[in-house]
């Protein structure tokens, strides 16, 4: 037992992202781990902020995960560097990115495919070559490209970075309903919901 993992591992103050994974059952397979993410900030004056971020699943597969369209709001004022992080899990996934204004008017739209297991954290003009506007929102649509939905999925954040102080503060996302008709996510079964 490790009061803190990292540190045991001679890494800290390494960027990254650490997995733990279970041992694998003698048949071969392991069942779907819980899946949380803590992402910590590390200030040039040595302090620390961190944030829980829920995995972004199409199924109710991971305990916590977000099932949905996850959403982010632009705020004013424009003085911050966004930056989206990505890491996908155990299986690649599809990520589509929505613009909408505050009319919820599509002001653009962008997808990427991510592999399984992989990491990016790239600025948010990336996204929509710089059409965003304060008040805007960002929808992300995770899908599973393989047959595996049980452990395919992403956690996806915003990073906020000030231009003046260039303190860090990560942004989570919040649910929102995109259709006007109730969706049932999954028939049946432990961790089925209703949106």
């Amino acid at each position: 037992m490790y009061d803190d993992i990292v540190v045991a591992m001679h890494l800290d103050g390494v960027i990254g992202s650490l997995d733990i994974v279970p041992d694998v059952y003698e048949s071969g397979a392991y069942a779907p781990p819980q899946v949380r993410a803590d992402l910590i900030s590390v200030g040039a004056s040595g302090g620390e902020f961190s944030a829980s971020i829920p995995v972004v699943t199409s199924t109710s597969g991971y305990p916590g995960a977000l099932l949905g369209a996850p959403r982010f709001l632009i705020e004013p004022p424009r003085n911050k560097r966004i930056s989206v992080g990505i890491r996908s899990l155990a299986d690649p996934v599809e990520i589509t990115a929505l613009l909408l204004s505050p009319d919820r008017a599509a002001r653009a739209q962008t997808t990427r495919q991510y592999a399984a297991d992989l990491y990016e954290q790239t600025p948010l003009a990336s996204w929509f070559n710089d059409l965003q506007q304060p008040g805007d929102s960002i929808l992300f649509f995770v899908r599973p490209t393989s047959g595996s939905i049980w452990t395919a999925g992403a956690i996806v954040f915003f990073s906020e970075t000030d231009n003046t102080t260039n303190d860090v503060t990560i942004v989570s996302p919040t649910e929102l309903q995109t259709l006007s008709q109730p969706a049932i996510v999954c028939a049946s079964g432990w961790g089925c919901s209703v949106l």
